[in-house]
């Protein structure tokens, strides 16, 4: 049953960077995730990164290595928080 009240008036439209015509290699993903350098999680997870590029990884790299791919999972009640601060607002803002 759709439910017109939780609908976003955003949508979000990404392409992949292959079809753009652009080529990412390891070395590139690294520096990437670089950027992350200051999380308490970084260092085990860029470890387990590279592991998961590579082929080599574990169960347990995927799950070390998920906020690489999954930021939102630094902070688990950000997108109920989102949601809620979204409904809050009201149908005169949507």
């Amino acid at each position: 049953m759709p439910r017109p009240q939780l609908r976003l008036p955003l949508s979000l439209i990404a392409a992949r960077a292959r079809a753009l015509g652009v080529e990412f290699d390891h070395g590139h993903r690294l520096e990437a995730a670089a950027l992350r350098s200051a999380e308490p999680w970084f260092a085990a997870g860029y470890e387990a990164c590279g592991r998961v590029w590579t082929g080599a990884a574990t169960d347990a790299d995927f799950g070390a290595s998920a906020p690489f791919f999954h930021p939102w999972l630094d902070d688990p009640c950000w997108f109920t928080r989102t949601v809620e601060t979204f409904l809050a607002r009201g149908p005169a803002s949507r």
